[in-house]
């Protein structure tokens, strides 16, 4: 994809209790339309918090690029579906429609303490 991998992060579920980790499984699998994802992540205390950690792990990285310059963030199984719905939860998730496929994702932006808008890349 043209850039190095400087960094690893460890997946969010990590530091996560073991059952949370498993409940988030359950309810979040990981061809879920975004829509339904939204609505489960903000329905349980176990996704609600994994939501809140996706947003602090993304935030987090974002605060760390330079002005004008950009990351790359490879993830699967669902994850980068998970933190784009919660870096935008307000969002017309309806409208983003199925689950990302295979080499598609989100292009977010961040605006200094928040993400403010996001931009779906299908192929």
């Amino acid at each position: 994809m043209g850039f190095a991998a400087d960094e690893i992060y460890e997946p969010v579920q990590e530091q996560m209790k073991k059952k949370h980790v498993r409940e988030v499984g359950k309810l979040l699998p990981f061809d879920l339309a975004f829509a339904e994802r939204a609505k489960i992540l903000g329905e349980h205390k176990s996704t609600r918090k994994y939501a809140q950690a996706l947003v602090v792990q993304w935030a987090a990285l974002a605060q760390r690029v330079p002005e004008g310059k950009c990351a790359l963030v490879i993830t699967h199984g669902g994850y980068i579906d998970d933190s784009a719905v919660a870096c935008l939860p307000n969002a017309n998730h309806r409208k983003w429609g199925k689950t990302f496929s295979q080499c598609e994702g989100i292009r977010l932006a961040y605006d200094r303490d928040d993400f403010v808008s996001g931009e779906l890349l299908r192929i």
